[in-house]
């Protein structure tokens, strides 16, 4: 949808790969009307709704170059893609900076934590698990730490849970090991 104040066409490549050279190859294309006052946010809502991927699921780079295998330059806020606008609707030539996107499937999503929850084998460890504490006087006198739900379980997890080279914190805010529990 363009806004009052116009659009401009811009090539979308997306599911392709950067190489050494600085070049943007083996993509498919589709092609876009951007609003002259599209937000960074309704930028990448269009993107993904005409990609057909769930945006919730995915994280999403934009980068575009001005010079062919010149620097990289990233959109990632209002600004960012403002100045992008400017540059293109100065432009006529509508193949001159295409926007190149690349999605990247978030390591933890609403899905692999229904895969987590309704696994039985983990829910009858659980099960186990709480009929255990309960037999020992419920939650206030027993001697074993009050253990968390499957639901804290997977939150935990999820937040916990690091992207590229970092490390997955291991430990839940009780002090168990999240991953003993379970096993």
């Amino acid at each position: 949808m363009v806004g009052n104040m116009g659009g401009i066409s811009v090539l979308i490549y997306y599911d392709g790969v950067w190489d050494e050279s600085r070049t943007y190859s083996d993509y498919s294309i589709v092609g876009l009307v951007v609003p002259l006052d599209c937000s960074y946010v309704n930028l990448i809502d269009m993107i993904m709704r005409e990609i057909k991927k769930d945006q919730s699921h995915y994280e999403v780079t934009v980068k575009y170059q001005i010079l062919s295998n010149g620097p990289l330059i990233s959109i990632c806020t209002d600004t960012s893609l403002s100045f992008y606008i400017e540059i293109r609707k100065n432009e006529s030539n509508m193949r001159q900076f295409p926007l190149c996107v690349n999605v990247h499937k978030l390591a933890c999503s609403d899905d692999s934590m229904m895969t987590i929850v309704s696994e039985p084998e983990t829910l009858g460890i659980c099960e186990t698990l709480n009929r255990e504490q309960y037999a020992h006087g419920g939650l206030g006198n027993s001697i074993m730490p009050k253990l968390p739900t499957i639901e804290e379980m997977c939150l935990e997890i999820c937040q916990n849970v690091s992207y590229g080279d970092e490390s997955v914190e291991e430990t839940g805010s009780n002090g168990l090991h999240i991953w003993d529990l379970l096993m």
